[in-house]
């Protein structure tokens, strides 16, 4: 029930299944999309929420269909439901599991289900039965050779009885349970049968079921027309209580109309087959998800949004025309103070990363994507996000301390690769940590470290020797370096003349950088700080963003177990 976005939608969840993995055209798509629904009895639901702790959505029960949905469209061969039935009527539940028996009789689909004392007419649906207690299993083989095992095993099945509740009172009592799993072990042969001629079979119904849909099609025809609009009107109560003999006979017709437009969809071939999106056709369409379900939890950028601007306004106002009237030490606290502020904004997107993992994991185990275009999708997504914070901040603060706007596109990518990497820093604290707390620990402890060592306050001239390499692994120190390249190389309005020297602190940018230990001065680099900037900063930050959002992905693929 938890693999699902809470912003989704019901249908979108189905359409996102069917373009990845379903093989046919959009108009295909949502025939299938469309057949599916109904037969699910979700129609009513299509364009709600799924939901979760915080969004109301869907019940549990229709949850479970929506699971069951999603291995329809994507042409699974095998479907494992637990419990679809739960939450739905006696009627409702026999409908559905008639329904998925026809399906899997006209296209092949084998389903293993899990379910716990269904009714008789439910029961007698299956081909195959396993009956299993305290991990031990008693009965593995043709739901039609169950009365006579048991019988010859001295337990013999009470006329009038459910035999599904018959069975597990068995299981309640230990002594039987023994009795019944040594005898099951003692066999040779398990009595298991692949069925091999109900799959191959393309009868859709019985004559005599065939006959009973026509009737009771007949019959919802004629129905009361208040009654129609009042269900129009009204979700569907999933309550046996409330029962009527109409509501019966007109669920039961939906369902059998349901399931016959399904079985059309998945057994007809396509009227035009396609082949299966490749590596950037699977990130468009993950991209497009992602920025949806952003855009629907507005919520949150506006908190993004509200965040930048403060400390855009903020900044300003601490420093304003500082450019013009203070020492270039001032001119650098700007963007080390910034840079502080802005690192909290990735911080927000710790919990989507937390909640998108278990959809990842269950989405990449069935096959839907792979991590590349999974990762490749994040990135943009996050950039985006980040984007448009930055410009936010970096709009007001430039002219109100009165920076030359001529530095403005080369200042704006440094930090908008600084804050790729603290963006991937959470994405990693989120795949290797279960809680959010534990993630929040982990990608605050990473923060505090490398924003003390961060070129400015703490840089390797100042630093102790044996300590100067933990300067090169903080993202802020690439950022710094890079802000006072761009800023004091070769600018005439800082320095040239004593008055420039006594005023901004320094005669020339490379005594500057020098003072700082920027730009490999002090390792004695034979490189310009123009081509120190382009070699050592920009790939720098680009690898460690690249390098830990991979580590992320590829860590939750195949280090995160998957609970199912």
């Amino acid at each position: 029930e938890n693999i699902f976005n809470g912003n989704e939608e019901v249908r979108e969840v189905l359409a996102f299944a069917a373009a990845l993995k379903s093989g046919r055209s959009k108009e295909d798509q949502k025939r299938l999309v469309d057949a599916t629904l109904s037969f699910l009895g979700l129609e009513r639901v299509a364009t709600q929420r799924v939901g979760n702790t915080v969004v109301r959505g869907i019940s549990g029960g229709q949850k479970r269909r929506l699971v069951i949905g999603r291995a329809l469209v994507t042409n699974a061969s095998l479907a494992f439901c637990d419990e679809p039935t739960s939450g739905l009527s006696s009627t409702d539940a026999e409908a559905l599991m008639l329904g998925i028996r026809e399906v899997a009789k006209a296209c092949r689909v084998t389903f293993l289900i899990v379910i716990h004392q269904p009714r008789v007419e439910v029961f007698e649906l299956f081909d195959e039965v396993i009956l299993l207690a305290q991990g031990r299993c008693l009965y593995n083989g043709p739901r039609s050779q169950m009365e006579a095992y048991f019988s010859a095993l001295g337990f013999p099945l009470p006329p009038y009885v459910n035999p599904a509740e018959f069975y597990m009172e068995l299981t309640a009592h230990d002594a039987t349970v023994e009795q019944l799993a040594t005898a099951y072990a003692s066999r040779a042969e398990t009595g298991v049968s692949s069925r091999p001629e109900a799959a191959a079979s393309g009868a859709l119904l019985e004559d005599a079921q065939r006959q009973q849909r026509e009737e009771l099609a007949e019959e919802v025809d004629g129905a009361d027309a208040a009654d129609e609009e009042e269900r129009g009107e009204h979700l569907v109560e999933e309550n046996e209580e409330d029962e009527t003999p109409n509501s019966r006979r007109e669920s039961t017709a939906a369902s059998l109309a349901g399931m016959h437009a399904l079985v059309t969809a998945l057994h007809d071939d396509p009227r035009s087959m396609h082949p299966l999106p490749g590596f950037f056709g699977r990130f468009m369409i993950l991209t497009r998800r992602n920025l949806t379900l952003a855009w629907r939890d507005r919520n949150v950028v506006f908190m993004v949004a509200c965040n930048a601007l403060l400390v855009a306004m903020l900044a300003s106002v601490l420093f304003f025309n500082v450019y013009q009237e203070k020492a270039i030490m001032y001119h650098l606290s700007v963007f080390f103070l910034v840079s502080l502020s802005l690192a909290s904004i990735p911080a927000v997107n710790m919990a989507m990363y937390l909640e998108k993992k278990v959809s990842y994991l269950y989405e990449a185990s069935d096959g839907f994507y792979t991590a590349g275009p999974y990762l490749l999708s994040e990135m943009t997504t996050g950039f985006l996000m980040l984007l448009g914070a930055t410009l936010l901040v970096f709009v007001v603060v430039f002219p109100c301390c009165a920076f030359p706007f001529s530095k403005f596109g080369m200042v704006f990518l440094l930090f908008i690769l600084f804050l790729l990497v603290v963006d991937a820093v959470m994405q990693l604290a989120a795949a290797m940590c279960a809680t959010f707390i534990m993630a929040s620990t982990f990608a605050g402890g990473w923060l505090a470290l490398t924003s003390v060592v961060n070129g400015y306050n703490a840089n390797p001239k100042s630093m102790p020797a044996w300590l100067t390499w933990l300067v090169y692994l903080s993202p802020f120190y690439y950022l710094m370096d890079g802000v006072a390249i761009v800023l004091c190389w070769e600018n005439q309005d800082l320095f040239g003349t004593p008055e420039k020297a006594a005023k901004y602190g320094y005669t020339s940018c490379e005594e500057l950088l020098k003072a700082y230990g920027f730009a490999g001065t002090l390792g004695g680099s034979s490189l310009t700080p123009p081509q120190w900037l382009w070699s050592v900063d920009v790939p720098v930050l680009c690898l460690m963003t690249v390098g830990m959002k991979t580590f992320a992905c590829f860590y939750q693929a195949y280090c995160v177990r998957l609970r199912r």
